[in-house]
């Protein structure tokens, strides 16, 4: 079972690669060979396989089942109407079928349009939902579509820009830049459209492009949807999908490797159930474009990508009425708010595969950077990890740049003199002063 389980791995990661990679990329090519192999080594030491996408349930021709834990893949092809994946062990299978396979299942993922459809090749067989049936002895897998989750579920409330909610009484210090009222204190609130404009969350088919290199406008529409995924299972499941937002990161580090230092894309949301993804990625373009200005490695500059995507993941655990509301918060509805780092660190290390680096930034993100203020509260008062500062200022200037219930959007060179006034103190002044460069350069006409 254990070498079933390695194929399912691999077939995951080959998904991945196959998103971001031409079928000469090295990475790609050797992607799909460990699959192939990973399966021959499968089918001779646990034989046939039956893999139920919906709930990651593996039955073996002995009998044996597993439950994989977080099936995101299966999950999503779930969606899509495809129920069930069979390989017969009596079937010799070339590697060309078996990349046959991964090719059909990554087409299904980026065309979710198709109508589900029987697939086979050679000993492997694609059921879809509507041919399975309890009366055959399959698991059945396609729910209708009124017992769906999200039909039985809050609409997705994200909100990828939840700025620092300092307080200000008497005495206290400076708020912090972008601060709006609140019951009588000062305090920064996501960036969040009138309740009247909510809608069920949908991929960003066509994003708004503000100001876009040609080279980046195509891969970011596949990047959108695939972000958007991950954003909505953090809020129906409370799980993070880190294989698909390190999928996004790759797609990040090569359009930030393509631009060059030069102009980035700068997304904006539409609706409102389009502005943390949209927001979430503004960020990870700015981010990795300092990172690189900054000389990162490929590894790192992908890793602190990853970071900025899934800063603000814990929101998506915040109750959609407090960060919709456009009165004063109390100190209890604050209280509440500012759990989103603690939220999203928690849920970043419960993951199989947890990210430390991306749980230390979503817990991070709002700590003043000098150590004295923000917020979470630490016992012992420290400056944030330099990736936590980093992307801080990405966070703070591209919401000063969005649409605000309580505030315009600035130009980029307003925002950029904002910030100024706090640098040295709330934001990194260091880092400040190679962002604005970064910035400047990302969006010169």
């Amino acid at each position: 079972m254990k070498a079933t389980i390695a194929w399912v791995h691999a077939v995951q990661n080959a998904l991945a690669a196959m998103a971001h990679h031409d079928e000469r990329h090295p990475a790609r090519v050797e992607t799909e060979l460990r699959a192939y192999a990973l399966l021959q080594r499968a089918l001779a030491s646990d034989g046939p396989i039956a893999l139920s996408m919906r709930d990651g349930t593996m039955t073996l021709a002995n009998g044996t089942s597993v439950t994989l834990p977080r099936w995101e893949w299966g999950e999503r092809l779930a969606a899509l109407g495809v129920a069930r994946l069979e390989v017969d062990a009596r079937t010799h299978l070339a590697s060309s079928t078996v990349l046959a396979l991964l090719t059909e299942l990554r087409q299904r993922l980026d065309a979710p349009a198709r109508l589900p459809a029987p697939w086979a090749r050679e000993g492997i067989r694609l059921v879809p939902a509507e041919r399975i049936s309890p009366a055959n002895g399959a698991v059945p897998v396609a729910a209708p579509a009124d017992a769906s989750p999200s039909a039985t579920r809050p609409t997705p409330a994200f909100t990828a820009s939840i700025r620092a909610p300092q307080v200000t009484r008497a005495g206290s210090p400076t708020p912090a830049v972008g601060a709006r009222a609140v019951s009588g204190a000062t305090v920064q609130l996501p960036a969040i459209l009138p309740a009247s404009r909510r809608a069920s969350l949908t991929p960003i088919a066509t994003p708004v492009v503000a100001t876009a290199a040609a080279v980046a406008a195509a891969p970011l529409e596949s990047e959108l949807r695939r972000l958007a995924h991950v954003f909505e299972q953090a809020h129906l499941h409370e799980r993070v999908a880190l294989d698909e937002a390190r999928a996004v990161a790759h797609g990040v580090a090569l359009v930030v490797r393509q631009a060059n230092g030069g102009r980035l894309p700068r997304l904006a949301a539409r609706r409102y159930e389009e502005y943390a993804v949209a927001h979430a990625m503004n960020v990870a373009l700015l981010v990795g474009a300092t990172a690189m200005k900054l000389h990162f490695t490929d590894e790192d500059l992908q890793a602190i990508a990853t970071a900025a995507l899934l800063h603000d993941i814990g929101a998506t655990r915040v109750p959609h009425a407090l960060l919709a509301k456009t009165t004063p918060l109390t100190v209890d509805e604050l209280a509440v708010v500012r759990r989103h780092t603690e939220l999203g660190a928690r849920m970043l290390l419960a993951e199989d595969s947890h990210d430390l680096l991306a749980a230390t930034v979503a817990h991070e993100h709002h700590l003043h950077a000098d150590g004295r203020g923000g917020y979470p509260v630490l016992r012992v008062a420290r400056a944030p990890h330099f990736a936590s500062r980093l992307v801080q200022l990405a966070d703070v200037f591209d919401a000063m740049c969005s649409e605000r219930p309580y505030a315009a959007a600035v130009a980029p060179r307003a925002a950029l003199d904002t910030m100024e006034s706090a640098a040295g103190t709330q934001l990194d002044l260091a880092l400040y002063r190679i962002f604005r460069r970064v910035v400047e350069d990302a969006h010169a006409s």
